[in-house]
């Protein structure tokens, strides 16, 4: 609005959250834009602490605007500092893992940028409606950001990435940039079909490709679940239909074609055109399913479980056997990861509440609106059966959120029907 010839911008509090929002899932263009500003003048490391800055203000000023209680979001970081406490104080010989600079739980767990305060963000969003125009934000800024990388990847031909040992070294392929494309990916997807618009497929096609020749095998299992599940959530009898004649059409093509070819075709393109992706090479060379040292690192998992059957070895109970055969530590499994830290009965539980939790959200709610939002963050969230730590994955988190928000908003629409 315009005041004595001066131009005020006042934002309300939905406004600010969405700011908020925003950043906070594209914390990783965010974090390298200003990681760079700083480094101009010496101080690279300050870029960090300006962006938490400046998304923490949005949202602060956004709570101070209205009289919204999150309880339920003071309880969840209560209890995650409660068990970092407590391990702290009983486990002395896990504190070089809990405050280590890359891996350890104080600088990628509980920096105010990491995954777990994606159940703020989801919380603080007024209403389904709102988290869908920040995701739809969300989505253009990272596809900006990731065509940036790949193109970055193609002019020099590496990524710098950790290895097993912790070390930086050089790749043809990288795993983090596979499994992070599949955010946006999965959205475009969503929005193509929500608002019947092809348009988005493009974007949604062009990362797929570069994910693809970034070479993360695990990433093309979370969008064949997500396709799974979007094609449950939106076909009818006819439709299946349809989709079922394509598939088999599909099949029929790669049969009498042959999968070998089309790949070897694709990869020998790839390669011609000065690209290598470990995940064709796999595929053509019938690999693809072999391990990469976690059947290592699974049998060191099981061995701790069994040590620790009951009540676990505490959290982060698996980083130090588990170092011993990669550098960051974790399981590269959720189950096993729970059930190392807090013994088989949580990790049991904890995974039937979750798969609960899924069946009511996607099967017995009929709102397609929070149904499309869990499948996005849900089908990003598998790559932890076989990759990543929870701790270290904002869409688990962010799934979380959701469901908390959809059992939020049934339970005021069930009292304002009940006064009625």
């Amino acid at each position: 609005m315009q005041e004595k010839g001066k131009w005020i911008i006042r934002l309300n509090a939905d406004s600010l959250a969405m700011i908020a929002f925003v950043i906070y899932f594209s914390v990783d263009f965010f974090r390298a834009f200003s990681i760079k500003i700083f480094g101009h003048i010496g101080l690279g490391g300050l870029g960090i602490v300006f962006i938490n800055l400046v998304i923490y203000s949005f949202l602060i000023m956004s709570l101070l605007k209205r009289s919204r209680k999150l309880w339920d979001c003071v309880c969840f970081f209560i209890i995650i500092l409660v068990l970092f406490a407590f391990t702290y104080m009983l486990h002395p010989d896990y504190r070089f893992y809990l405050t280590r600079p890359v891996y350890g739980f104080t600088t990628r767990v509980l920096r105010p940028d990491r995954a777990i305060y994606a159940f703020l963000m989801i919380r603080c969003m007024r209403s389904s409606q709102s988290i869908w125009k920040g995701l739809k934000c969300v989505a253009w800024i990272e596809f900006i950001f990731y065509i940036y990388e790949f193109i970055d990847f193609l002019r020099v031909g590496y990524w710098l990435d950790y290895n097993s040992i912790g070390e930086i070294s050089k790749y043809t392929y990288n795993l983090s940039y596979g499994y992070s494309v599949t955010f946006p990916i999965v959205i475009f997807i969503t929005w193509s079909i929500k608002e019947k618009k092809k348009i988005y497929y493009i974007p949604a096609a062009i990362l797929l490709l570069a994910m693809l020749i970034a070479g993360s095998r695990g990433a093309i299992v979370v969008i064949l679940m997500f396709i799974a599940l979007i094609m449950y959530c939106y076909t009818t009898t006819l439709s299946l239909i349809k989709y079922l004649s394509i598939v088999i059409i599909g099949m029929l093509t790669v049969v009498f074609v042959g999968f070998d070819n089309i790949i070897l075709f694709i990869a020998s393109f790839g390669s011609k055109m000065g690209i290598s992706s470990r995940t064709l090479t796999k595929l053509a060379a019938g690999t693809i399913t072999d391990g990469t040292g976690r059947d290592l690192i699974y049998d060191a998992a099981w061995g701790i479980i069994k040590e620790h059957k009951f009540f676990g070895a505490g959290l982060f109970g698996d980083r130090p056997v588990i170092v011993q055969y990669h550098n960051a530590g974790y399981c590269h499994n959720i189950f096993l990861e729970l059930a190392s830290n807090f013994g088989l009965i949580i990790a049991v539980i904890v995974i039937v509440l979750i798969l609960f939790f899924s069946y009511k959200i996607m099967v017995v709610n009929k709102d397609k609106e929070w149904k499309l939002l869990f499948i996005i963050f849900f089908s990003v969230s598998c790559q932890l059966f076989f990759s990543m730590s929870y701790w270290f994955v904002p869409s688990f988190w962010a799934m979380l959120g959701i469901f908390a928000s959809y059992t939020k908003e049934r339970k005021l629409k069930g009292k304002s029907i009940n006064m009625s």
